[in-house]
């Protein structure tokens, strides 16, 4: 680690239109992505030209980021409810993190939701990643809701249990992303990941319980399976399974919900 901070997030307001027709004029324009080109034409954005809107377009265009950012933030949490999708361990509140697949659409649409779920809180995509089938590769699960549905907030302390032989070959990582920037959680150890390669404390039967809360909440002795939660931040999990195994996908290993820990 550097230390240094990194910006990840997007620009807002006006930077963020700014930033786009930059970025599609330094760019070659993907034919899967034509139709965007044709909304943003009157918007003033478009590829060989200057983006010069008036004071009118740009009250409009302010209001349209803002707008735009709640859209994407709710696609995120709630898309695949609507997507109809399998998901990786029924009757839980985890979703396969790949709804989308590499080249964003399929035979018969273009994936428009599905691409705005992903893009929203990840960067790339590739055929290596969200293969439903065991072998090489990796494939990631989230959640952003407990047991009970409500969200999972900093100030409150919860517990997640991972039963034994986790369906990964290399290895399983868990880390916690903040819902605001759905960059890793900034709190002040600078630690907001745990994997099967850490020297965790496992269970007599070889699961492991993962702790996650504000400071001074770690249960004692299990402060190696601890993650800071930073009060009054909402914070979501995600768990990478690499070269998982056929379990992530046969039902044979669940993976139960996060729990409140009361």
């Amino acid at each position: 680690m550097s230390g240094k901070v990194m910006e990840t997030t997007p620009p807002q307001g006006m930077a963020f239109w700014e930033r786009l027709s930059a970025v599609i004029n330094n760019n070659p324009v993907q034919a899967r992505d034509l139709f965007y080109m044709g909304m943003l034409r009157p918007l003033g954005i478009e590829k060989g030209k200057e983006f010069k809107p008036d004071e009118r377009q740009r009250a409009i265009l302010e209001e349209a980021a803002r707008m735009g950012d709640a859209m994407g933030r709710v696609m995120l949490m709630e898309g695949p409810h609507r997507f109809g999708n399998p998901e990786p361990f029924p009757g839980t509140n985890w979703h396969w993190v790949f709804q989308v697949n590499p080249v964003q659409q399929t035979d018969t649409y273009g994936q428009i939701d599905e691409r705005l779920h992903y893009t929203y809180g990840a960067i790339y995509t590739t055929p290596a990643l969200g293969v439903m089938k065991a072998g090489p590769g990796g494939n990631y699960v989230q959640a952003f809701m407990d047991k009970d549905g409500n969200r999972l907030f900093g100030e409150k302390s919860f517990r997640l249990h991972l039963p034994a032989n986790a369906p990964a070959e290399q290895f399983w990582s868990l880390t916690v992303y903040d819902t605001g920037t759905r960059s890793m959680v900034q709190n002040p150890s600078n630690d907001a990941a745990r994997s099967s390669l850490d020297k965790l404390k496992t269970n007599t039967d070889g699961s492991v319980d993962l702790y996650f809360g504000p400071a001074g909440s770690a249960p004692a002795g299990l402060e190696a399976n601890w993650i800071e939660t930073l009060p009054g931040r909402g914070w979501y999990p995600m768990l990478r399974f690499y070269t998982p195994k056929a379990g992530l996908f046969d039902g044979t290993w669940k993976l139960p919900d996060i729990e409140l820990v009361k």
